[in-house]
């Protein structure tokens, strides 16, 4: 007997108001919070510690390439010297002020900050430097590619 199965794609998606959404997403927080279900999902951390680090590595990467991608283009690189190496790459406020930008938002940087450009689709006033074109233009107010 053949069974024909539904391709994924073609599965009805549920809809989910934004009232159910944020009954969820409370419905969450209350029930992380006990500490019976902390325990557990601290346990399960442990004994998955292999593969949970390998994803969290894999998200983390994603999530600031997405975001090199955005502010560098396709391959990103640097606005500045044109540094195309992704180890180097590191996002930059234009107009000066992202410690306080980072500080109003609550946010250290990292990836809550990659999250963060994210959640709110991609602000404008960011671009991408190299490590040393954004070191420079933070401690001199120049960079020397620019001279």
């Amino acid at each position: 007997m053949n069974i024909s199965r539904v391709p994924f794609t073609e599965k009805k998606k549920r809809i989910i108001t934004k009232e159910q959404k944020e009954q969820r997403h409370e419905y969450m927080r209350t029930y992380k919070r006990r500490p019976e279900i902390k325990e557990k999902y601290r346990q399960y951390r442990i004994t998955h510690k292999e593969w949970y680090n390998i994803y969290q590595t894999k998200y983390l990467l994603q999530l600031r390439m997405n975001v090199l991608y955005h502010y560098g283009g396709n391959p990103p690189k640097c606005a500045c010297c044109g540094v195309d190496h992704i180890e180097f790459l590191c996002i930059d406020h234009i107009n000066g002020g992202g410690n306080k930008h980072r500080k109003e938002i609550n946010l250290f940087g990292g990836h809550n900050f990659y999250r963060w450009l994210i959640k709110n689709n991609y602000p404008s006033g960011f671009q991408v430097l190299c490590f040393n074109c954004n070191s420079s233009k933070a401690h001199y107010g120049y960079c020397p590619h620019d001279l």
